[in-house]
Formats: structure tokens, sequence, C-alpha cells
């Protein structure tokens, strides 16, 4: 059972590489999701509270108000750097998260711990799945939103580094569908699937600068 176990952690050794070769921060995201097993009498394993963009999400709205609460001696300039690092943070968080739910997308079976799950009360009710189809759109919703959150927050890195940082990412993807999957027919969805995303993600964000540089513009007369 050791020797078994072992084995099936140095197939996790090239995972881990190639996604420090992104941001440790990534790695957190990238295995945030399962820390639903912990609690698996409360969540069920993939909850939708930590299989979704719930938790980043309320971290970063609740972030200005902690951050306005540093103590006096923290100057101006000292927010703004601990801004600009949470926003950092969870730009690369997000991604690693994306790159999870993607995966989750295909599953070996859709049945059982496959499905999405809602939480349950202790000793009232155990969480409860929703249907096949449901928990697919879940995971690829969230993915995309996350990808979406991702690039807002590192909207401000150049051309390169994030062509750079997709192209890693997606390379995470395939190496962790092989490691826990281990259904490489499934690569050449899953890269479409990918670009795609992102590139709605990377679409997306940039409509938005534009309309926002549009809004701040006083009119012409």
């Amino acid at each position: 059972m050791a020797a078994r176990r072992g084995a099936r952690w140095l197939w996790h050794l090239p995972l881990l590489a190639a996604v420090f070769f992104l941001r440790p921060a990534t790695a957190a995201g990238l295995f945030f999701p399962d820390v639903d097993q912990l609690f698996l009498s409360v969540l069920g394993h993939r909850s939708m509270v930590t299989h979704s963009v719930l938790v980043p999400v309320l971290a970063l709205a609740l972030a200005p108000a902690v951050l306005a609460r540093l103590p006096a001696r923290f100057g101006p300039d000292a927010r703004a750097a601990a801004e600009r690092s949470a926003a950092w943070f969870g730009g690369w968080f997000l991604l690693g998260l994306a790159i999870h739910l993607m995966a989750d997308v295909v599953p070996l079976g859709c049945r059982g711990y496959a499905l999405a799950k809602l939480p349950g009360f202790p000793l009232v009710s155990r969480p409860s799945s929703l249907p096949c189809g449901a928990s697919l759109l879940w995971y690829g919703a969230n993915a995309l939103l996350a990808l979406v959150l991702c690039e807002w927050l590192l909207r401000r890195e150049g051309e390169a580094v994030t062509a750079a940082r997709y192209i890693a990412s997606g390379v995470v993807l395939a190496v962790y569908v092989l490691v826990n999957e281990r259904r490489p027919m499934l690569l050449p969805v899953l890269a479409l699937a990918w670009a795609g995303a992102a590139l709605f993600a990377r679409s997306a964000v940039l409509a938005l600068e534009r309309r926002g540089d549009g809004a701040g513009r006083p009119p012409r007369g």
C-alpha cells in the first residue's frame, strides 16, 4: 500500500514542476478546490463552494476593507503596494483555479465524485449532487469566469507575458489531465476549449477597458 501511494506521488512530480514554472500562487489555486475533502460530511467532494470562484471573489471583495485597517505607520505607498500584491496573487490564484475546473469538465465518469455537490447540514442532510450536465456546466462556467477575473487582475502585463502565461497554463492543464484522468485523447478538445476560453477572457477585458476609457473621456463639443 505504501509503495502504491509513493508511486502515485511520482505521477504528480511533472505536474508540480509545470505549476511552479508559472507561480506558487497558481499552485495554490490549482489544488485549492480539493480542500473540500477535509470536510466531506458538510461539503462533499467537488463542492460548489470550493469548485467555483465564490471563495476568491469573496476574498477580493474583502481585501480593500482589510487593507484599510492597516496600522497608521503604513503610508499610502505601502497600502498601494499591498493592493497590487493582493491583485497579483488573486490573478495567478484564479489561473490555477481555472485550470482545475477546466480539467473537471472531462471526468472519467459523470457520476458520484465527478458531480458538483451542494453543501449539506450536519445531522440533518448529506451533500447532494447536481445532475451530470449541470455539474459540467458549473465547472465550465466557473473556469471561464475565473479566467476573465484573472485577465482583469493581470491586465497591466504586456502582450508577450500574457501569451506566455496562457501557453504555460495550457501545458499545466494537459499534464493535470494526464495525471488525474489519464485520457490523452481528450487533449485536443481541451486545447481548443482552453484557447477559446483564453481568447474570450482577453477580449472581454479589452472590451471593458475600452468601455471604461470611453466613459471617462470628456464629451466632445
